[in-house]
């Protein structure tokens, strides 16, 4: 993994940990506090973003820009993190709202054709 690719990951991915903590139970927090289980609740983020990011890997150099505010403007959205948080508490996610706030943070389908949102949820929410 490159350099840029290693500090975009980390940087989503912490921002996400971050976020997703308070939408979680108090218990779940207080489980989830201190400083082993940040970074184990981070690397899983890492994992689901890397998988998502895979189904992505094809699109043309002028849409990495393009895809690359679409993610975090899609990761740092309050709904996206409720719904992440389903995972944690042994639910799925809910793909019809996970694809409309997707869309929210800017995602066409006629711009972006390489990119299966649904496969690479999939693959996110597996990780």
């Amino acid at each position: 993994m490159d350099q840029f690719t290693s500090a975009y990951l980390t940087s989503l991915a912490t921002t996400l940990s971050k976020s997703l903590l308070p939408a979680l139970t108090s218990r779940m927090q207080k489980a989830l506090r201190g400083t082993a289980q940040d970074q184990a609740l981070a690397r899983a983020l890492a994992a689901g973003i890397i998988a998502l990011l895979a189904v992505a890997s094809e699109a043309e150099p002028d849409e990495i820009d393009h895809l690359d505010g679409i993610f975090r403007r899609f990761f740092a959205e309050p709904d996206v993190t409720r719904e992440i948080a389903q995972i944690l508490r042994g639910h799925g996610l809910d793909m019809d709202e996970m694809r409309e706030l997707f869309a929210e943070a800017g995602y066409d389908e006629e711009t972006l054709p390489k990119l299966d949102f649904e496969t690479g949820m999939n693959a996110f929410q597996a990780a």
